[in-house]
């Protein structure tokens, strides 16, 4: 009976962890080497979200070079806005950038964490 008790409080607290994380959508992106390509992500800056690149699976592969955010529509209460990521397909081969979206301040998970990947091939 112990065993099982501890089975269930285990699984429900998998559940919740795993749970208030949406799925993670991965796009790929095809670019020339030596080329500078950017990534647009839609966020919320009103309410303190913003996208941040959580990793770059090979760095030999791809260089981050810059970051930029473009204004919404004016005048409008937390409205999306933009965030550009540069960067430069370095040497032919493939990685992933994963970017996670969250209120950066917070200790504990954002309610809105998020996460977006890219494949990138470099050829």
């Amino acid at each position: 009976m112990k065993n099982f008790a501890l089975f269930l409080v285990i699984g429900f607290l998998a559940y919740s962890c795993f749970s208030q994380n949406k799925q993670m959508k991965t796009e790929t992106i095809t670019v020339k080497t030596d080329s500078i390509f950017s990534i647009r992500l839609s966020a919320v800056f009103g309410e303190g979200y913003s996208w941040r690149l959580n990793k770059i699976s090979d760095s030999t592969c791809v260089k981050f070079v810059n970051q930029d955010q473009l204004s919404g529509v004016q005048d409008k209460d937390g409205g999306r806005e933009n965030q550009l990521f540069y960067f430069k397909g370095d040497k032919k081969g493939e990685c992933t950038l994963e970017f996670a979206y969250e209120q950066p301040w917070l200790k504990e998970k954002s309610p809105k964490l998020s996460y977006k990947s890219y494949v990138i091939i470099i050829y």
